[in-house]
């Protein structure tokens, strides 16, 4: 401390010093004792309050008693860790070549290693209280479903360093609590004449043909996309759902609607695979935007979410409406569980539940005894 400059403890948080020098200015100090009895007592560079001394000095103190500052310290038992920084780049080469979800979470990795709360740090560093003020820093620029991708990632990337055992301590990001986001109202389903509009407002005869299949089973459109001419099995009338976003391959029945589509389209195809440009190359994009303009020419509204995923919902509904059990529905949809096939489950229209209400045998509340 610079002569002339006077100090005083802080009456509301306990080992934080507040240091006035002769200028005015206004440091912040903290003053606690590690585990092995060393006493350490310093200025916090940058510190611009007494709550925010307080909450380094509360990290410091949690990660000291972790083991996790050994070797700044010289404590014993020490922990092998790696800088998060260092960590987030390993996991984005990982993730590149093994998560098909990649270039969708690409940029979460790029603002995590932006925020200066990690800048610096190793995993051994960071500790709950450290993820839960990235929380509160992050929920001010974006939704509180996009803090939760947000440290989801970050627990996914830590537990991936102590699967590699590059970090041999807790994952501080695993008691890390997300922000509890109420259910929307049910995305809602299409009528077969919709979907048939739909399919008269498209040009292409193979694009029709991708809807109408994706009409027949529920497939993802990802999963259309790659399909190739051997995964079908003629015989059979069945396909193989490789790789999918369930991760689980599997052999699926066709309905006979769905298995002609399959078959006039390898008869046609100048590729391995089953659905085409000219070229024999797959369509990648533009899919959903093919979609959305088909359904505004033809009048029909659109479910919310995404327009080619209305096509799954829709199978799922028709599925149930047509006395599916819901395991049969699970399989075929290649779901992991039961939850998202009830929750795509429109259920009925009004009319149609209406026409079951008035099934009710009637009485006459009106007639006097």
């Amino acid at each position: 401390m610079s002569s002339g400059a006077t100090q005083r403890r802080s009456r509301k948080y306990p080992g934080v010093t507040v240091i006035e020098n002769v200028s005015g200015a206004i440091s912040y100090g903290i003053d606690y004792r590690l585990p092995n009895g060393q006493r350490v007592r310093k200025i916090i560079q940058g510190c611009k309050s007494e709550k925010q001394a307080s909450q380094i000095r509360a990290i410091e103190i949690a990660a000291a008693s972790q083991g996790e500052l050994e070797k700044k310290y010289g404590l014993k038992g020490k922990i092998k860790s790696i800088p998060f920084h260092d960590a987030i780049d390993l996991y984005d080469k990982w993730a590149k070549d093994n998560k098909k979800s990649y270039y969708c979470e690409k940029y979460t990795y790029g603002i995590i290693k932006r925020s200066p709360l990690f800048k610096g740090k190793f995993i051994a560093e960071i500790t709950p209280l450290l993820g839960e003020q990235y929380k509160s820093a992050r929920i001010k620029e974006v939704s509180k479903n996009t803090v939760n991708k947000e440290i989801v990632a970050c627990r996914q990337i830590v537990e991936q360093m102590i699967a590699w055992g590059k970090h041999t301590g807790k994952n501080p990001f695993a008691e890390v609590s997300s922000y509890k986001i109420p259910k929307g109202k049910r995305p809602g389903s299409l009528n077969p004449q919709e979907v048939q509009a739909i399919i008269d407002q498209i040009r292409s005869p193979v694009k029709r043909d991708m809807v109408a299949f994706a009409y027949y089973t529920g497939w993802r459109i990802g999963s259309i996309r790659k399909l190739k001419k051997e995964d079908y099995n003629p015989e059979h009338r069945s396909i193989w759902l490789v790789d999918p976003k369930s991760g689980r391959t599997t052999e699926l029945a066709l309905c006979d609607a769905a298995a002609d589509i399959v078959e006039r389209n390898i008869k046609n195809s100048r590729s391995v695979f089953v659905f085409c440009k000219k070229n024999g190359e797959p369509y990648k994009t533009a899919m959903n935007a093919i979609i959305g303009n088909a359904a505004q020419r033809a009048g029909v509204t659109l479910p919310t979410g995404k327009k080619w995923h209305a096509f799954r919902r829709t199978w799922t509904t028709h599925m149930f409406k047509s006395g599916a059990d819901i395991s049969s529905v699970r399989d075929l949809g290649n779901w992991s569980d039961n939850t998202m096939p009830l929750w795509y489950n429109d259920g009925m229209r009004f009319e149609e539940q209406r026409e079951l209400l008035n099934r009710i045998p009637k009485i006459d509340s009106l007639k006097k005894s």
